[in-house]
């Protein structure tokens, strides 16, 4: 299960008042936007034509697309995080937008500066600092990156055969770059069942893992407050199924090994 979304899904969600579509490389598995393009094409606004498809790829620089280019350039605009956790960071906080559309490319850089004295706008400019530390994070990015990658491939292996769990999918070539590494237990599992094995996993192991992410609406007020009466169940039954042990790139083998051992044990015990 690659967790991104289903173009068959959103194709069914469209309607003539859709103006974009937001599509997530989630956990750092990189989508395959070309069928939300082909959409977008097929079913125009009828005053502003085709609905712009924006990309989040918060959990996936440095990846490459099924199509074979770098995550960020396609679509109408990229969004990107460089926060403490993410894949690189700027000293904490910072991101960045990418986009071949020059008209937004002007607009972004007139609302990251104040407005450029011709609309509103705000100060969203890296420091300097900021950016050379987001430099030195570049600089070294495809290495960790590769690195990800590795240690999570080996914990697929070492995983491989636990009956209870769906492991992600084995993807190389910078297409998943395991922001997260995505488990899935049984449904019969779903809720309970699973927060008792991060339970488990937590208070007899001393493993962490989390959720991440659980649907949007339902831990959030506001974004429930102006969702009312919508729902997305597929996303919610699996998300009730996910957890997320945490990986680093830096683990130590053994420590690995550990892990995994860990796991094991603990979905025995459910």
């Amino acid at each position: 299960l690659t967790l991104n979304l289903d173009p068959a899904d959103v194709e069914h969600r469209l309607t003539d008042r859709t103006r974009a579509i937001v599509v997530t490389h989630w956990n750092g598995l990189a989508a395959d936007l070309r069928p939300f393009l082909d959409l977008a094409e097929r079913h125009p606004h009828p005053h502003h034509g085709p609905p712009v498809v924006i990309v989040d790829a918060a959990r996936a620089a440095g990846g490459i697309t099924p199509a074979g280019l770098p995550v960020g350039a396609e679509g109408w605009a990229t969004i990107f995080s460089f926060e403490t956790k993410k894949l690189m960071t700027t000293f904490g906080q910072g991101g960045m937008v990418t986009t071949g559309d020059a008209r937004l490319a002007d607009r972004l850089r007139r609302l990251r500066t104040y407005g450029l004295s011709q609309e509103w706008g705000t100060n969203q400019q890296l420091s300097k600092i900021q950016a050379a530390v987001g430099l030195v994070q570049l600089g070294r990015l495809d290495e960790m990156n590769a690195a990800r990658i590795a240690r999570a491939h080996e914990r697929t292996r070492l995983l491989h055969g636990i009956e209870h769990l769906t492991l992600p999918p084995e993807l190389d070539g910078g297409r998943h770059l395991y922001y997260r590494y995505n488990l899935l237990v049984p449904a019969s599992w779903a809720g309970a069942g699973r927060d008792a094995l991060m339970e488990i996993l937590a208070d007899r192991y001393g493993l962490g893992s989390i959720i991440n992410d659980p649907v949007t609406y339902t831990g959030h007020d506001y974004i429930r407050a102006h969702t009312d009466g919508q729902a997305c169940p597929r996303a919610e039954a699996l998300a009730a199924r996910l957890l997320c042990p945490c990986l680093h790139p830096q683990i130590p083998a053994d420590e690995e090994r550990e892990i995994c051992d860990a796991i094991r044990r603990a979905t025995d015990e459910i």
